[in-house]
């Protein structure tokens, strides 16, 4: 630090001002990487079919508590850019069905829907989910074990795979 007489402009105080907001700049956005970082790991665990590490970061999702001062609970406190958020419950959501079904939706009349990609089979789960080509999917699953499947329209169930818990 240098010393100046009372009142006098230096050139390092404009240059430690220029730090100080490089400093909350870089704070937000090392804040905003992290968080964004944590959606992607939490996304491509779930599209990976690693249920052991999605499924721990959707539980670190769940806790969050809502916002205080908001009327509904559906808002996260500030994470990253604005209070409230809503973005964070909506990714959690996502990520939630995307453990219990994906697809390859290319278009085509034989696309498949995969079940279960990264779920834990110790969850139960019941289920209505839609899948591509206006598929949908109804499950009821407790204990380890398939309770019951409605695929509609009919014609698509075979189109429907397991990828994990439940074998055919």
């Amino acid at each position: 630090m240098v010393s100046t007489p009372a009142g006098a402009a230096t050139e390092l105080d404009g240059a430690t001002e220029l730090t100080r907001e490089w400093q909350r700049c870089f704070h937000w956005t090392s804040r905003f990487l992290t968080l964004t970082l944590a959606l992607f790991f939490l996304f491509s665990h779930a599209l990976i079919g690693d249920s052991v590490n999605a499924a721990s970061q959707l539980l670190g999702r769940v806790k969050t508590a809502p916002a205080l001062g908001y009327r509904f609970p559906g808002f996260a406190p500030h994470e990253q850019d604005f209070e409230p958020s809503a973005d964070h419950f909506a990714n959690m959501n996502r990520a939630l069905q995307e453990m219990l079904i994906q697809s390859g939706d290319d278009g085509f009349a034989n696309t498949k829907i995969v079940l279960f990609p990264a779920w834990p089979c110790d969850w139960d789960v019941d289920m209505k989910l839609w899948g591509p080509l206006k598929t949908s999917v109804e499950i009821k699953y407790a204990g380890g074990k398939l309770v019951s499947m409605v695929v509609e329209p009919a014609e698509r169930a075979s189109a429907v795979l397991w990828a994990n818990c439940v074998k055919e």
